[in-house]
C-alpha cells in the first residue's frame, strides 16, 4: 500500500488548489526531491522567456480539409513525430477568417491536452494547431536548445509532471497554467550538444528510411504502369443501369472513371484478379475485446490506431487475458492488416514482437499461405500504395461512417508481379524498416540519458550511452 503524508500549508502553496490523492503520489514526491536538491538546474519557462498557447474556439474546419497546403495538426497526427505526409491540409487564408486558430512554427514542442494527454511533438514545419494542443515557443531558441527541450518532454519524469499537472474531472486534461510552471531541466553544454549529435543521427536514419520506402512505392507503381497516373474527380459520367446491378451499388462515387483506368491497367497488363479470386489468401476479421491486462499478463490486442507506416507501434499496445483469445484471430509475423472502419484502408505488416498476439475487430487480417509465390512486403506496399488506397476506399460502405469487410476488400484487383520484382521492392521495404528501427532506437537512447542526467548525473548519462552506443556499433 502506498501513501504520503503532505502538510496542508504545501498543499495551499500549489498554482492550483489540490487535494486529491493522485497529485500525492510517492513517485511524484520523489521527483519533487530531485527538483529540489537540483534546483539550480532547473527553470521556467518565464526564465526561458518562453510562452505557451493553444487555439480557442473555431467552427468546424471539415469543409476546407484538403483544399490547401497548410498542414493542420491533430492530437491523432502528433507521436513524437508529426505525420505530416497523412495530416490534413487547409488554406493559409482560412487563418484571415478564424482569429481564433493558432500556428506553431518549426522548433516549436507541442503536448496533446486533450484525448490522448501528454503525447508530445516537435515541429517540422510551420503548422496550423487544433484546440487539443498546447505549444510552447521554443523555435525562438537556438536548434541545440530546443532539441534539448523536446528530448526532455519525451522523458519519462516530465511526462509524469504533466499527468500528475492534468486536471482530474471526467477526464484528465492538461491547463496552459498548470503545464507553464513544470519546472524545465538545463544541461551543461557538452551534455546539450552531445543529446544534439545524437538528435542528427536520428533524424539521418528516419529521413533515409522514408526515402526508402518512397523508392519502394516509385518502383513498384513503375514496374505496374501507373507511375504517372494522377487520380481525376469528374463532376459527370455515363454509366449502364446493368453496372449498378453488376455491383450491388448506385453511388457515383462508385463508378468514378478514375478507378476503370486502374483496374483496366492491373487486368489487362498483368492479369490481376479480385483477391478472393486467389487460393492462397486466408482473410478474416479480428476479435472485439474491453477487457485487458497488464503486458506481462497478457497477449498485444492490435487494433487500427497501433497501425504506423506500414507496421505496428509496438510502445502503445493494450494486451488481452490468454484465456480470453480467439485462436483464429491470432496474429502471425509476416500478417498483414488493413483498417475497416474510421480511417479504411490502412495496411501494415505484423512484426515478430507481436506473434501470438490478436488482432481487433476493426481489423481485416490477410495471411498468404504461399509466399514463394506473393511476398508480404509486397502486398503491404500495393495495399498502402495510391492504387490499393483508391480501391479499398472504393469498395467502402456506409453513409455516416465508413466501412471495409471481408467481402469487399476481396473484390479489390490484385496483381501478382515476378518474384525477382515483388522482392526488389521489398528489400527496400525491409532497409527502410531497419532504419526506422535504428531511428527509434536512438531516440530511445538519447530520451533515457536525459533521465538518468536528471535522476543522478551528467556523467553517468554519458557513460551509460556510450556502452549502449557500443553495442550498436560492434
Amino acid at each position: 500500500m502506498q501513501y504520503s503524508v503532505v502538510n496542508f500549508a504545501k498543499v495551499a502553496t500549489l498554482p492550483t488548489f489540490r487535494f486529491d490523492s493522485e497529485y500525492f503520489l510517492p513517485v511524484y514526491l520523489q521527483f519533487e526531491k530531485i527538483i529540489k536538491n537540483k534546483h539550480d538546474k532547473f527553470v521556467t519557462l518565464k526564465e526561458l522567456n518562453l510562452k505557451i498557447d493553444a487555439s480557442a474556439f473555431y467552427p468546424s474546419l471539415e469543409p476546407y480539409y484538403g483544399l490547401g497546403t497548410m498542414p493542420f495538426i491533430r492530437v491523432l497526427d502528433t507521436n513524437i513525430r508529426i505525420d505530416y505526409d497523412n495530416c490534413i491540409k487547409i488554406p493559409t487564408d482560412i487563418l484571415n477568417e478564424y482569429k481564433t486558430l493558432k500556428t506553431g512554427k518549426r522548433g516549436d514542442i507541442i503536448l496533446t491536452k486533450g484525448g490522448s494527454v501528454a503525447r508530445i511533438g516537435l515541429l517540422e514545419k510551420d503548422s496550423v494547431l487544433s484546440r487539443d494542443l498546447i505549444f510552447v515557443n521554443t523555435s525562438k531558441l537556438p536548434e541545440k536548445d530546443y532539441v534539448f527541450i523536446f528530448y526532455y518532454f519525451l522523458t519519462e519524469f516530465y511526462n509524469k509532471l504533466l499527468i500528475r499537472s492534468s486536471s482530474m474531472t471526467a477526464q484528465p486534461h492538461l491547463t496552459l497554467t498548470l503545464v507553464k510552471h513544470i519546472p524545465l531541466y538545463t544541461p551543461t553544454k557538452p551534455f546539450r550538444d552531445f543529446i544534439y549529435d545524437l538528435h542528427c543521427q536520428n533524424v539521418r536514419y528516419h529521413q533515409n528510411s522514408k526515402q526508402l520506402y518512397s523508392e519502394a512505392q516509385t518502383l513498384l507503381l513503375s514496374e505496374l504502369n501507373l507511375l504517372n497516373w494522377k487520380p481525376k474527380h469528374q463532376l459527370s459520367f455515363i454509366k449502364n443501369y446493368s453496372d449498378t446491378q453488376q455491383a450491388g451499388r448506385f453511388d457515383a462515387e462508385y463508378f468514378q472513371p478514375k478507378y476503370d483506368e486502374i483496374v483496366e491497367v492491373l487486368v489487362n497488363k498483368h492479369r490481376a484478379k479480385p483477391i478472393g479470386d486467389y487460393d492462397i489468401f486466408d482473410i478474416t476479421t479480428g476479435q472485439y475485446s474491453e477487457e485487458y491486462v497488464e503486458s506481462n499478463k497478457g497477449a498485444p490486442y492490435i487494433r487500427g490506431t497501433d497501425l504506423t507506416n506500414g507496421s505496428v507501434d509496438i510502445d502503445n499496445l493494450l494486451y488481452l487475458p490468454i484465456k480470453s483469445q480467439i485462436e483464429d484471430k491470432k496474429a502471425k509475423a509476416g500478417d498483414v492488416v488493413v483498417t475497416r472502419v474510421g480511417t479504411i484502408g490502412l495496411s501494415a505488416r505484423i512484426p515478430k514482437e507481436c506473434e501470438g498476439g490478436t488482432i481487433s475487430d476493426n481489423l481485416i487480417r490477410i495471411r498468404i499461405s504461399d509466399k514463394e509465390k506473393i511476398d508480404t512486403y509486397y502486398l503491404l506496399v500495393y495495399l498502402n500504395s495510391i492504387v490499393g488506397k483508391e480501391l479499398m476506399l472504393r469498395n467502402g460502405r456506409g453513409s455516416v461512417q465508413q466501412r471495409l469487410n471481408q467481402e469487399t476488400l476481396k473484390e479489390i484487383v490484385f496483381p501478382i508481379l515476378p518474384f525477382d520484382k515483388q522482392l526488389s521492392i521489398a528489400e527496400k521495404i525491409t532497409e527502410s524498416f531497419n532504419l526506422r528501427k535504428q531511428s527509434k532506437h536512438l531516440l530511445e537512447c538519447a530520451k533515457k540519458a536525459v533521465e538518468i542526467a536528471i535522476e543522478k548525473s551528467e556523467e553517468e548519462a554519458e557513460i551509460w550511452l556510450k556502452e549502449k552506443m557500443g553495442i550498436i556499433d560492434a
